[in-house]
């Protein structure tokens, strides 16, 4: 009886720990809005957060960012992309989608641009610096992690275009 007790008990907390993640928006002045989420409590959740369009900047496409990618249109009429990219201490990859639509020869030729700092640790700890790497692809990005202690925490991505006279 005292271990079904115990069980119970553990699934209960089980139960009820991703309840305890909190997701909160901030609005910034340019318009951008950020998703920063606590990875403490997020044990192995990637979430991929998209800056909005709709920052006074330019041709905005429609698009009003959130967790939902760009599509090819929204992403064809802007030049760069901001995703925040949380990852927790034992995550390894991650995915942004800017849908640019790029060709083998601007693959070829190192594009999109990558830029990339950490927004924000998740742990209050000695930090670890974390160690990534960036595959990029016509439409994506995958981002690669290495899995350590004090390692996860939110990354600001910033995904850059090829500059064309047309764009």
């Amino acid at each position: 009886m005292t271990k079904k007790v115990k069980f119970g008990a553990a699934l209960v907390a089980l139960a009820i720990l991703p309840a305890a993640v909190f997701l909160f928006h901030l609005s910034l002045v340019t318009g951008l809005t950020i998703a920063f989420m606590f990875g403490p409590l997020a044990l192995g959740t990637v979430a991929v957060t998209y800056g909005s369009f709709q920052d006074g900047g330019g041709p905005g496409g429609g698009y009003t960012g959130g967790t939902t990618e760009p599509t090819a249109a929204q992403a064809q009429v802007v030049n760069s992309i901001i995703a925040q990219v949380f990852m927790a201490d034992t995550d390894t990859t991650a995915t942004i989608t800017h849908n640019f639509q790029l060709t083998a020869a601007q693959l070829a030729a190192l594009y999109p641009w990558i830029c990339w700092y950490v927004a924000q640790f998740t742990s209050s700890n000695v930090q670890v610096q974390p160690l990534l790497s960036f595959a990029l692809g016509t439409n994506t990005i995958t981002i690669t992690k290495a899995s350590a202690t004090s390692s996860g925490g939110t990354y600001n991505v910033i995904v850059q275009r090829p500059w064309t006279a047309s764009n």
